[in-house]
């Protein structure tokens, strides 16, 4: 991985690897991956991330790795339909996976009497997808009719010893209470996830 040097105080514009001007005055950091590489720049604002610093089939499993983390924390938990979004995220790295697994296969291929780094990598390769693959999200055993209800409505007449305001208390008490934990299991199932992928090795 390419190493990482930080300028305090640009004295020339810089383009930034996501595409806009890094102003003179402005802080940055460059790296140049790859053998004799071009230099590569990066605000403040958009630090370089792994797959940046890396070249070649790696930082594409790298980079499916980030896409991953990004849409898992894009996903609102109170969501009815987080753990869908998670679990598609999951099939999304899956499938990256493979085809970096398949990669390192038919490179290993080509050598017709083999080649110990090339199956090293293969090894870290397989090792990488059977992680994911292996990882499930785990369903949620609460009442789904309760916690996609609308917030139950509170009575106006303002009478709170009547009948109709304590069942109304009784119900939201219930509404909110599955809805908390709907989302807890929720973040649970994603911080799991997190916990897989970040220890990924490719």
């Amino acid at each position: 991985m390419a190493r990482v040097s930080h300028i305090k105080k640009s004295r020339v514009e810089r383009l930034c690897h996501r595409g806009h001007v890094i102003p003179v005055g402005s802080a940055y950091s460059y790296a140049a991956p790859g053998y004799h590489g071009r230099e590569i720049y990066a605000c403040t604002e958009h630090p370089f991330r792994p797959s940046n610093l890396t070249t070649g089939a790696r930082a594409e499993a790298l980079a499916a790795i980030e896409a991953f983390e990004d849409a898992a924390n894009a996903i609102e938990p109170s969501s009815p339909s987080a753990l869908e979004e998670l679990e598609a995220a999951l099939e999304d790295l899956k499938s990256e996976l493979e085809n970096y697994r398949d990669m390192r296969q038919e490179a290993l291929d080509a050598w017709e009497y083999g080649n110990s780094q090339l199956e090293e990598l293969l090894d870290v390769a397989e090792s990488a997808l059977s992680e994911v693959e292996n990882h499930s999200v785990d369903e949620w055993d609460g009442d789904e009719d309760i916690r996609d209800a609308e917030e139950p409505v509170e009575p106006t007449d303002g009478f709170t010893n009547d009948t109709n305001y304590m069942a109304w208390q009784r119900a939201h008490e219930e509404w909110e209470q599955v809805r908390e934990d709907w989302a807890a299991h929720v973040q649970g199932q994603i911080d799991a996830a997190f916990d897989v992928v970040q220890g990924l090795e490719v």
